[in-house]
């Protein structure tokens, strides 16, 4: 696609400010469902920046460079790909979100009408902007954007997989009475939330399990609505009444349930529902019926029973031993002399899980040699990087097995011989936070604040930091919530929680190491009252890379624990 399309799209934007009397909008990173991956022909940020991450935040002034706010993960990545001259790229620090950057910025631009698409905000986010910000809201209208700018629609959407109790360790009624009430119902959106809640799995979109519905929760029955212009076949049980249905009835249906139900309280989750949504049902209950309590089913659907758990692991172990055998093969093929290419490190990945039987790609495989992989959230392996004798390349890949469950892992290796003492250092440092954090015995109750502070102690007292947040929680959705291991983490660790732990080093123009273990949080039987992390990742480490100097006598000990059991499964690399 050139990139004039992307400034005749910016252009077209602008001209619509105008023509509306609108000082600037705020285009979002989401589809309608508030996806954190959304294919980039259906977001408009990528249409208007060609900017390729995963997350972002986009504010279009009518007569300035568009602003475009990214985190530590997306500033190397950002500033290569969108032009200067028609895009600022604002790199915002750890210490403030990007959405919280924008806001400064909308006032101090002194924006007084912003336009704001209310199909794809959430209601926390436009909160936020009416009350830090003095400017006026405009909602478009739900196809007002669409209009300006056009999105390619989704591909056909396959048949529901339906899982048993094998599988998810309890049937849908039962996680909706643990909940709500008799007289409650609770307005469901976030998808990962709905496929946990039926048990079952679409993978209608790219590098997810899930499947496009709207779901409200009754205490003796499930309602899943398709309100897509394509259908797809089901099966539910009967207690779970799926329609499909245009968004024309899509008020109308709701109203027949609360005519029916009569709720005293209606809840719903402020980061997970649309502006949109939450307007359609403050106009059928009322603003005093509505209830948004914090993280209320996240944190339900983030503690995983012991199917759960065993069915990771199993998911854990293919992914495993797709990864290390894909380093394998490029360390054998370096040692031949074959010549092999960032994309081949790519297209082997993604081939051995297939072969390990995966469905999808939990994200996009981050395949980067030498320099590239100081880009955090690298996306676009080439073939025309080689891999040469001493390079070290960072492989950061998941996938998605039937069971809908999404794996994440990462490892930095090196091929050939070692050439640069640095490259040994930086990577040992890295170790060191990861086995700090996964070998920590904590109080129940604890932080995930703590969690990220014993992974970035050693790299922070050698001189070097890493611009994102040391874990997060992973299930049906690869970034889960419920849990988190950052400085701004509020969340305590509960015993069932899946959490990767994921410290780094990255220097521009030189080379990143990210090593990537997920976890699952237990008690710890030593002593009562604590909790622990069980690895589900099983992979080795690259002893090439690894100064035995710097580790202490604990963290040997513990790492050679660790590789004894892959070496059971066959995972050294």
């Amino acid at each position: 696609m050139s990139k004039n399309i992307f400034f005749a799209n910016l252009l077209n934007i602008q001209e619509y400010l105008c023509k509306n009397q609108l000082d600037a909008i705020f285009i979002n990173d989401t589809d309608r469902y508030l996806n954190e991956y959304v294919p980039k022909e259906q977001t408009h940020y990528y249409l208007l920046t060609y900017f390729s991450g995963s997350t972002c935040k986009l504010l279009i002034p009518t007569n300035q460079k568009a602003r475009l706010y990214v985190d530590g993960r997306y500033h190397e990545q950002a500033t290569k790909e969108c032009d200067p001259s028609q895009i600022e790229v604002v790199k915002c620090p750890q210490t403030i979100s990007i959405f919280n950057k924008m806001l400064e910025d909308i006032n101090e631009l002194k924006i007084k009408k912003l336009a704001v698409d209310g199909q794809r905000t959430s209601v926390m986010e436009e909160e936020s902007i009416i009350q830090s910000t003095k400017c006026e809201v405009i909602y478009l209208d739900q196809d007002e954007l669409l209009n300006v700018i056009p999105l390619e629609k989704s591909n056909k959407l396959k048949p529901l997989k339906h899982l048993g109790i094998e599988v998810c360790g309890c049937d849908p009624l039962s996680k909706v009475r643990s909940l709500i009430k008799e007289e409650e119902m609770y307005f469901v959106s976030a998808l990962d939330s709905i496929a946990w809640i039926t048990n079952a799995r679409g993978f209608h979109i790219e590098h997810q399990s899930t499947f496009y519905a709207r779901c409200i929760l009754t205490f003796n029955k499930i309602y899943v609505f398709n309100i897509e212009e394509q259908k797809y076949e089901t099966s539910f049980d009967e207690n779970i009444i799926f329609k499909h249905i245009t968004i024309s009835e899509w008020m109308e249906n709701i109203q027949a349930i609360a005519n029916q139900i009569k709720p005293s309280k209606v809840y719903f989750d402020r980061e997970n529902l649309t502006g949109a949504d939450y307007r359609l049902l403050k106009n059928i209950f009322g603003k005093e019926q509505l209830s948004a309590p914090r993280e209320k089913i996240i944190s339900r659907q983030s503690l995983k029973n012991k199917n759960e758990i065993e069915t990771l692991q199993r998911n854990y172990q293919k992914s495993s031993q797709a990864v290390a055998e894909s380093i394998r093969q490029i360390k054998v093929a370096v040692k031949e002399n074959k010549k092999l290419s960032e994309k081949d490190l790519y297209d082997i990945t993604n081939d051995n899980y297939k072969k390990m039987g995966a469905i999808d790609l939990s994200f996009n495989t981050i395949a980067a040699v030498g320099a590239n992989a100081s880009i955090i959230h690298y996306g676009k392996s080439s073939d025309q990087v080689m891999i040469k004798n001493g390079d070290m390349l960072l492989l950061d890949s998941g996938a998605l097995y039937e069971e809908g469950y999404s794996t994440d892992k990462t490892r930095t290796f090196l091929v050939g011989k070692l050439k640069d003492l640095k490259l040994k250092k930086i990577y040992t440092l890295v170790l060191k936070g990861l086995l700090n954090a996964q070998m920590a015995i904590v109080p129940e109750g604890t932080l995930g604040a703590a969690i990220d502070m014993l992974a970035r102690h050693p790299i922070l007292q050698n001189g070097y930091n890493y611009l994102h947040g040391t874990g997060h929680g992973i299930g049906i959705s690869t970034h889960e919530g419920g849990i988190g291991f950052s400085f701004r983490s509020s969340f305590p660790i509960k015993e069932g929680q899946a959490v990767s732990i994921e410290p780094g080093i990255y220097i521009a123009g030189y080379g990143g190491v990210r090593l990537e273990n997920v976890v699952v949080v237990e008690k710890n039987s030593n002593l009562e009252g604590t909790l622990r992390f069980k690895p589900l990742v099983y992979i080795g480490f690259d002893h090439d890379l690894i100064d035995f100097n710097l580790l202490t006598e604990e963290e040997q000990q513990y790492l050679k624990n660790y590789e004894a059991e892959c070496e059971k499964q066959n995972t050294l690399i």
